[in-house]
């Protein structure tokens, strides 16, 4: 009689199989939940089938719902935070002309968005919800992405490569240009059917940035001034 064989466990310090992708697909599910529908109105059972998992995994992994929806906001930091330190980066980098780096930004923004739309849909609704979250979305994603970018558009008013404006409200203007609405290709080609849906995003950006920035005249030396 042979004995019975022991229940395979996970590694110690790893998460049991399928446990990890439970959890991403409950936060994918949860971000589009409280995105479309608002905190109040999301509800987990709606957001566990969604994620095609059972309810109770999200006690398992995050407790409560409020714990929920701060684990949707620290995933949307995570994936944000490359992009901010890029943007700090051409803000400090003061070998380049500020007009150069200014159109950079604005189309490492726009790149950010297209890749990750949830982080808009977000950010949009939950600005507007209940101060416990947005004031905490405020000063852990948007602060710090205002923060990165001032300088910069500090120094492109100051040169004329922006004409006039206070840096936050450029900073807004900038990022609802370039986080349009998912039904922007689809609007666009309505009253524009030449225009391609799939460039529609990329020639709104360009379009944007040569709108709102000024390449300012060269000295004889080449410095901008």
């Amino acid at each position: 009689m042979t004995a019975n064989p022991k229940p395979t466990t996970a590694a110690r310090g790893r998460p049991a199989k399928g446990l990890r992708s439970g959890r991403d697909s409950l936060l994918g599910a949860a971000t589009a939940a409280f995105a479309d529908l608002g905190f109040d109105s999301a509800d987990l059972r709606s957001i566990a089938a969604a994620a095609g998992v059972s309810q109770n995994l999200i006690r398992v992994h995050f407790g409560t719902k409020a714990a929920l929806w701060d684990a949707c906001l620290d995933a949307i930091i995570a994936v944000s935070t490359p992009a901010t330190e890029q943007i700090a980066a051409l803000s400090r980098n003061a070998s380049r002309p500020v007009f150069e780096r200014l159109r950079e930004a604005i189309g490492r923004a726009a790149d950010f968005y297209a890749a990750h739309p949830e982080a808009r849909d977000f950010i949009t609704r939950h600005t507007l919800e209940a101060p416990e979250r947005s004031d905490r979305l405020t000063e852990l994603l948007l602060r710090p992405a205002y923060e990165a970018i001032r300088p910069m558009l500090e120094e492109a008013v100051a040169r004329g490569v922006i004409h006039s404006g206070h840096p936050a409200i450029i900073f807004a203007l900038i990022n609802n240009a370039v986080s349009p609405p998912a039904s922007f290709p689809a609007l666009i080609q309505q009253i524009a059917p030449e225009i391609d849906g799939t460039q529609a995003h990329k020639r709104m950006v360009e379009t944007f940035a040569a709108t709102l920035l000024r390449e300012p005249a060269a000295t004889a030396y080449g410095v901008e001034h």
